[in-house]
């Protein structure tokens, strides 16, 4: 939190905004300030539940001020990791928008990733059902579901913003045109 309250004194940010994404209730939004702009986003993550490899997402929280690009997750996650360890090509912090549309895109294939993932699982199952049902193919067909319901969830939520990122992506080409 610490790292939060430095962060927002030292770029003059909303301390709200700068945590946002440390709360798992946030829902993605983008907020147009004078100082910066905040978008917030859900992005998979991998947990375990009941003893099983399961996904959720969590607020990925991208800040965007004059000459910085700033990114909040209350964990470490495969999204960013792929930058810190850069493993995407011709990426720049300094082309501040083309970044962030690397990060969104960088999501999007997380999101395909786990779901190409969530399939083959679920195809294994339905193969091991149709020799021999038993409880836990159910409890796991079930936690799939569980799955996808956060995920259908989470992108229906960031696909609302759609409206927003045409606005932010129109004003940073104003400001820099």
């Amino acid at each position: 939190m610490e790292e939060c309250a430095e962060i927002s004194d030292r770029f003059h940010m909303d301390i709200a905004d700068v945590r946002a994404a440390l709360d798992d209730e946030e829902s993605s939004r983008i907020n147009l300030e004078d100082e910066y702009t905040l978008i917030l986003v859900d992005i998979p993550s991998a947990e375990m539940r009941n003893n099983r490899h399961s996904y959720t997402t969590i607020p990925l929280g991208i800040l965007i001020a004059e000459d910085v690009v700033i990114t909040v997750c209350a964990e470490e996650t495969a999204v960013l990791r792929s930058f810190v360890e850069q493993r995407v090509r011709d990426f720049s912090t300094k082309k501040q928008m083309r970044f962030t549309y690397q990060i969104l895109y960088n999501a999007c294939m997380v999101y395909q990733s786990l779901l190409r993932s969530i399939d083959r699982k679920r195809t294994e199952i339905e193969e091991r059902i149709d020799q021999n049902t038993e409880d836990v193919d159910l409890i796991d067909l079930h936690e799939l579901e569980s799955n996808l319901v956060y995920f259908a969830t989470s992108l229906r939520a960031n696909g609302d913003g759609k409206p927003a990122v045409h606005q932010w992506s129109d004003c940073g080409t104003r400001k820099r045109g």
